[in-house]
């Protein structure tokens, strides 16, 4: 824990924080436990930690024997966790400190935007159209900034934002009256897009009512995305640090369309997780212990799959999970930045008429004389997904779960339509949930519907056989992204209701 490098100064080959109380200089040394070889909490691990632990050692010697200045203070990690827990005026003074971690990458990294805008839309004399941007991330590849060279970090004296390009980790004020958020969170395990971090956090679906240090959002974003906000009425409040990338893009090559798959796979490769699970086989005690009371492992699960052999499900703990040569989440980052402010820019110029849209789609209602997007053949151009016809009955249950009916049937002969993520709609189950059935449960006259899989194909997890088994769903809505109005409309958490 330290002020960035701003206090930091050199002693012989070593560089240290430097404080002053009562004229004293004095040397701070704060020993993470793990980066440190801390011998009460890493003992087991071997040289590699007593290697750690004596280089601390000959540093700690050098600096108390050579900083004739300076009076030396150090403690372990473990000792100021200790204090923590026993010294409550200690514990109140750290939980009012404002620190923040160091920008992490991966932090900028996020999906798709998938939002239903209104449960219940009845065209009535108004039309509705289904959208669909073509190759979206690979129209981005094609045409968008990907970043080459090495980043340079910066943590102060910092300059306006359009003087760099990159990824910055800042704490930021969203507007009160934006019915369309610009920036991304991930809060409660959903990607939300609020104008308050209180009102995400607790699912407050009355009338904001915090203040602007209650509704302030820390997090992690792409420039671009910054840059977007700001000009939308975000104020930043308070800059952590900025990863500047180098400002020079590469523009690739075009590729077919029927490669499309394999480049989505290529870019994804980027941002792939590096810590997955892992499973292993034991037989002997020795390995099987080792593998529970290890440092670097965390356990899942464990099964026995015979009476000689166990299977350990565990992944890395994230101090000891390792970099990959094939992974750049930076690009990753860009990569779904770009398509998001994409997809924004016909939400912004739509605005309240956006119905529903899901990465690369959008639904979307007009009246007559209305401002529509144009559509197109090429990469990157909007195209109609129900050409010469039109939604009558839209109605939604929430991201990934919608139906609509047409005004007239389509080449197939149908004239509904029902999308619900993780659901298998054959025709058994289509005859449980359809159109008819999510507009009721929408409008609250039906509560949930249990649908049937009778031929799940699935990994038996202790013979490894694949086997058909039979599996129930029980479905229901689950509307909490944003704040349900009385008439099906929603506006995003902490907007204040007009």
């Amino acid at each position: 824990m330290h002020a960035g490098n701003g206090s930091e100064k050199q002693i012989g080959s070593f560089v240290v924080d430097i404080g002053k109380q009562k004229r004293v200089n004095k040397v701070y040394e704060f020993h993470g436990c793990f980066w440190h070889g801390c011998e009460k909490c890493f003992g087991r691990t071997g040289n590699t930690m007593a290697d750690l632990f004596q280089r601390t050692m000959d540093k700690r010697k050098y600096l108390e024997n050579n900083s004739y200045k300076y009076m030396y203070i150090s403690i372990w990690e473990c000792q100021f966790d200790n204090e923590l827990r026993s010294n409550e005026q200690m514990r109140n003074f750290a939980e009012n400190l404002c620190l923040e971690d160091p920008l992490e990458p991966r932090h900028a990294f996020h999906g798709g935007r998938s939002e239903a805008f209104t449960m219940h839309k009845e065209a009535e004399g108004d039309t509705i159209d289904y959208y669909d941007l073509t190759s979206l991330y690979l129209f981005i590849n094609k045409t968008g900034k990907i970043p080459l060279g090495h980043p340079k970090i910066i943590t102060d004296n910092f300059e306006d934002i359009d003087r760099y390009e990159g990824l910055i980790k800042c704490k930021r004020v969203p507007p009160r009256g934006l019915c369309l958020p610009v920036l991304p969170l991930k809060c409660n395990g959903k990607l939300l897009f609020g104008l308050c971090y209180t009102c995400m956090k607790n699912n407050f679906t009355d009338e904001c009512k915090h203040t602007d240090e209650e509704r302030a959002i820390v997090g992690t974003w792409v420039t671009d995305e910054i840059k977007k906000a700001v000009s939308k009425g975000y104020l930043i409040t308070e800059l952590f640090m900025k990863c500047g990338i180098l400002t020079k893009y590469h523009n690739t090559i075009l590729i077919p369309k029927e490669v499309e798959s394999s480049q989505n796979t290529f870019w994804g490769k980027f941002g792939q997780r590096l810590n997955l699970p892992k499973t292993t086989y034991v037989k002997d005690a020795a390995t099987y212990l080792d593998i529970l009371t290890s440092d670097g492992q965390e356990v899942k699960d464990v099964s026995f799959v015979s009476e000689e052999m166990v299977r350990l499900q565990w992944i890395n703990n994230e101090k000891f999970v390792e970099e990959s040569g094939k992974t750049n989440v930076v690009i990753a980052a860009y990569t779904t930045a770009q398509a998001r402010l994409q997809l924004y820019k016909y939400l912004e110029n739509l605005g309240d008429r956006s119905l529903y849209c899901d990465t690369d789609s959008i639904i979307f209602a007009s009246k007559p004389g209305d401002w529509r997007p144009m559509t197109g053949d090429y990469l990157g151009d909007l195209t109609d997904e129900l050409p010469n016809n039109n939604i009558e009955v839209f109605v939604s249950g929430g991201p990934k779960n919608y139906a609509f009916k047409l005004t007239k049937p389509d080449k197939a002969g149908n004239q509904t339509c029902c999308k619900i993520r993780g659901i298998t709609l054959n025709y058994k189950n289509s005859l449980e949930l359809n159109f008819e059935i999510v507009k009721d449960m929408v409008k609250g006259r039906m509560k949930s519907v249990t649908v049937t899989d009778e031929y799940k194909i699935r990994r038996n997890v202790k013979s490894n056989d694949i086997i058909t088994c039979v599996e129930e769903k029980n479905y229901r809505i689950v509307f909490d992204k944003r704040v349900l109005k009385d008439n099906y409309t929603t506006v995003p958490y902490g907007m204040l209701w007009q």
